[in-house]
């Protein structure tokens, strides 16, 4: 499913780029993809740990994962819209950090709302509750940003036929010329894909190999957002000082390096202290590789 959708965000995302023309389609998309995603992830409180249940949470899943990625090419595209290149590492890297403490403030509720005992367990409710928290958590904190596009006004980027064959299919040609971001952007397909691979399996083999339980979990992906946010900050400031290219590398083969340990220690301790080392890569990867889309294109490419 995770692949699956991938795809299918890569598709839509490279078409729904074409289309985003100034403040007010930016707004529009913004607010729809966070608000789809939004009630798809409160709508899994509706799933029972049963396996009559297993299609509709599949699709549940896909449809928010589907939202929430896609969601970021409007979003990311901001960065090369409102914030200068030589500014956009370390600000890609803070709002990164930013969105780090977030997950962190939001998986401590969590955690609060299943140990406390307040709410039943049958049917695992204590957890299935996290669906309807996390998607409120979206739609709160993603709110004020469609708000602030709202109070913009409108910029070189707001012209009629902006996305007309005759335009799109010059921006084509421009973007053809690309080959080395083309290249990126295809890389960076797999790279998503390895990074959603260790925040969803992460969790699973913590469980099921290191016999961690619910809360250790929990405490476990607190870390893991913890050094992301750490790492993603002082990532920004050496993007702006030797290259977002520099930061890919170095993150990249700190994150190899980790996964080849992991796969082969025995003990939770050593698994622990490798995880959180991994971490702080994650999010200067991600971040760096955001601002290097922004540094490299020309504004009405960004998208």
């Amino acid at each position: 499913m995770v692949t699956l959708t991938s795809v299918f965000v890569g598709l839509i995302g490279a078409l729904l780029g074409l289309v985003l023309n100034g403040v007010k389609t930016h707004r529009f998309f913004l607010a729809l993809f966070i608000f789809v995603g939004g009630v798809s992830g409160a709508a899994l409180i509706l799933i029972k740990p049963e396996p009559s249940y297993a299609i509709p949470a599949l699709f549940l899943v896909g449809l928010g994962s589907f939202c929430i990625e896609t969601s970021f090419v409007p979003y990311n595209t901001l960065l090369r819209i409102f914030v200068p290149p030589e500014r956009a590492g370390r600000t890609s890297a803070l709002a990164w950090g930013l969105g780090y403490v977030g997950g962190v403030l939001c998986l401590l509720v969590a955690l609060v709302l299943i140990q406390s005992g307040f709410i039943p367990d049958d049917d695992l409710l204590n957890v299935r509750l996290t669906n309807p928290l996390a998607a409120g958590w979206l739609l709160v904190f993603g709110l004020p940003i469609v708000i602030a596009l709202y109070k913009l006004p409108k910029t070189s980027l707001d012209q009629p036929g902006y996305a007309s064959v005759g335009l799109t299919k010059e921006r084509i040609m421009r973007l053809l010329k690309y080959r080395g971001m083309w290249r990126f952007l295809i890389s960076r397909l797999f790279l998503a894909e390895g990074l959603t691979a260790l925040f969803t399996f992460g969790g699973i083999l913590a469980a099921s190999i290191f016999g961690f339980s619910t809360e250790e979990v929990l405490l476990f992906a607190i870390a893991l957002n913890i050094s992301a946010g750490i790492g993603a900050i002082p990532g920004g400031f050496l993007d702006d000082r030797f290259g977002p290219r520099f930061v890919i590398l170095i993150s990249l083969a700190c994150l190899i390096l980790s996964g080849i340990i992991i796969g082969v220690i025995e003990d939770k301790l050593t698994f622990w202290i490798v995880s959180i080392f991994l971490g702080m890569f994650i999010g200067p990867v991600q971040s760096a590789g955001r601002s290097l889309v922004a540094k490299s294109v020309q504004m009405d490419e960004a998208a």
